[in-house]
């Protein structure tokens, strides 16, 4: 489906040119400098008119003959989470993705519209989620992003989750010891940038990790930046040291700086912040043109376009078209999760850079679409050194386990949730602690269980974090604080946001009403939301709380297990962090992994089943 609103003209001097309006004639440039594109800086002097004599502006434009619009064809990923092998069919979902799948995608368009006319990109979060991670540690990743050719990535909060030591390591190529056995990898060859970071507290990260990127596409040069967002010091380890800027400030200052002191007319946003905030920043910003989004996995895109099995996660129009700051067009893409799609924007732009015609979606990473063998075997390769712990057989499930997000373990009870939860507060290790109560965030399952025989790797994928178990008392009052905080996804009243979807608690020991109202304004981005008139606490949204079947009392002390991220506070479960550190308060690390309590239950159990209880109550 095509969207355009450039010129006849201009589109019929696209079509003479293929498509493609690149320059590549040069003039000489000041010293240290790139030269520019004859277009760029005869259309920079139209610039510098526009505005001030509109008429005299477009005289010269139309005047002037090597000032013309030109075309690309940016293709972009986000939030793969170490998806290097295709999904398995699940349900109505058939088999897709896979990065093979991804590279054949990108090789079609390269070959359709030329290597050189193409854009690639990605929006962050390729680590985390499979057992490729855990044992490659992001390696993983750094291979697929080199074999497919990304032009540029930013960050996303998943990469921050063993600390930038290891970022480091990653992005440089460090070996990796996988079962005492020590592997090469790879350096990564693609620019990092990352905007809104200031990494000089990490000085081996800083000098690999860039505000932005300057690539040339067809003789003409476009800037990249990227966003990461600020909620990664709640929600991932990037340590004291990392510190988190301004968002619009920090985009806004940099693209001023592309455009004034490098001649770069045409911007690209890579924003591993959300979609919903992607919309809000590209009206704030003046001068970017394209924003690619992550972190809350947004599939854009015509339900006519696209299959049927994908039609109930589509959330709006691909592109999303925002008016910024200077009245220009910013278009706003996603390309869903997990390598299950490529998404496709070929843009338009007119003499002056501005954005004026589009066309594209996202390109689904189906059966259709055959693998590249060379990637392929790449993977495999990549498969071998984990394969012999990952495969060994644990016990077996009685159900399919759904460990989808939303609908799903961050936004309702789950079997999934019920189940991890349950082998918390009845880990055998624990006993004699008195725990009368587990809660964990929903963020952090992540992955789904079939029937069938289960192994360590599929119990890894579910719980990839390495999170141990933490004992801890805590007043009435901080743990119906801790559920308001996780029941509206750490929703902020000063910014009006919310912060966290992977906050959502899954519970056992306890059964917990709460206003449907607020909750449901909340998962629908309605802001701010109903107020809930009955809560135990002022602005909480918790009406009543039961802890082994009796009810909770504000003043009385409770012991509870949750995991090592919450009781520091993670996922802004502030109360939580604050009775840990409480002088002479009982929070203890127990060291046990949330993974060893979940392998028991099903070496113990087998076959492993659980179903809804009413443990989460909308009411």
């Amino acid at each position: 489906m095509i969207k355009s609103r450039f010129s006849v003209g201009l589109y019929a001097a696209a079509l003479l040119t293929g498509g493609m309006m690149f320059y590549a004639g040069v003039v000489h440039a000041e010293p240290g400098k790139r030269p520019l594109p004859v277009q760029s800086q005869a259309c920079e002097r139209i610039d510098q008119i526009q505005g001030r004599v509109p008429g005299r502006a477009q005289e010269r434009l139309q005047a002037h003959p090597n000032c013309q619009g030109i075309s690309v064809t940016l293709m972009h990923t986000n939030d793969s989470h170490a998806r290097l092998e295709p999904i398995s069919a699940s349900g109505s979902d058939p088999e897709h993705g896979g990065v093979a799948r991804v590279k054949t995608i990108v090789e079609q368009v390269r070959a359709e519209v030329g290597h050189d006319n193409v854009i690639l990109v990605d929006a962050g979060d390729y680590s985390q989620g499979t057992i490729f991670w855990n044992a490659w540690k992001g390696s993983d990743a750094v291979m697929f992003i080199n074999d497919i050719g990304y032009d540029v990535i930013t960050l996303g909060n998943h990469e921050f989750n063993l600390g930038p030591d290891n970022l480091v390591a990653r992005i440089e190529g460090h070996p990796v010891t996988i079962a005492g056995v020590d592997y090469a990898t790879e350096a990564l060859r693609a620019a990092v940038v990352a905007t809104n970071l200031d990494l000089s507290g990490e000085p081996n990260l800083d000098r690999l990790v860039q505000p932005s990127a300057i690539i040339e596409k067809g003789g003409v040069r476009f800037g990249v930046l990227g966003l990461i967002t600020d909620t990664t010091r709640n929600i991932s380890s990037p340590g004291p040291n990392v510190l988190f800027l301004d968002y619009v400030q920090s985009v806004q200052a940099e693209v001023d700086r592309l455009r004034d002191q490098e001649g770069i007319r045409h911007i690209i946003l890579l924003s591993h912040v959300n979609h919903a905030d992607d919309l809000a920043l590209a009206r704030q910003l003046s001068g970017v043109d394209i924003i690619v989004s992550g972190h809350d996995h947004v599939l854009l895109g015509d339900m006519s376009q696209l299959p049927s099995w994908t039609h109930n996660r589509i959330q709006g129009e691909y592109p999303a078209v925002v008016s910024g700051r200077d009245g220009d067009n910013t278009l706003v893409v996603s390309a869903w999760e997990w390598t299950r799609v490529v998404g496709r924007l070929d843009v338009e732009f007119d003499a002056l850079g501005r954005v004026v015609g589009w066309s594209g979606g996202p390109i689904v990473a189906d059966l259709s679409i055959p693998e590249d063998q060379g990637l392929a075997q790449k993977v495999a390769a990549y498969r071998v050194p984990v394969d012999a712990f990952a495969n060994v057989i644990i016990g077996s499930s009685g159900m399919f386990f759904d460990g989808n997000r939303i609908p799903g373990v961050r936004s309702q009870e789950m079997p999934l949730g019920n189940l991890v939860t349950d082998t918390m507060l009845n880990y055998v290790q624990l006993d004699g602690l008195g725990i009368e109560a587990a809660i964990t965030n929903g963020g952090g399952i992540r992955a789904s269980i079939n029937q069938g025989d289960v192994s360590f790797g599929d119990a890894l994928s579910v719980l990839p974090f390495g999170n141990s178990l933490v004992a801890m008392d805590v007043t009435g009052a901080e743990l119906v604080a801790a559920l308001d905080n996780g029941l509206t996804w750490s929703y902020d009243p000063v910014g009006n946001r919310v912060q966290s979807t992977g906050a959502w608690p899954q519970v056992s020991g306890m059964t917990v009403s709460y206003c449907h109202s607020t909750v449901a304004d909340i998962q629908a981005a309605i802001l701010p939301p109903a107020v809930c008139g009955d809560a135990l606490l002022e602005g909480g949204v918790v009406k009543a709380v039961e802890i082994q079947g009796a009810p909770l009392s504000l003043d009385q002390t409770y012991r509870i297990v949750t995991n090592n991220f919450m009781a520091r506070g993670g996922d802004f479960y502030a109360s939580l962090g604050t009775a840990c550190d409480r002088i002479g308060h009982f929070c203890e690390d127990t060291f046990f992994l949330m993974l060893d309590a979940f392998v028991d239950e099903f070496e113990r159990n087998s076959p492993v089943n659980r179903g809804l209880e009413g443990r989460l109550i909308a009411e």
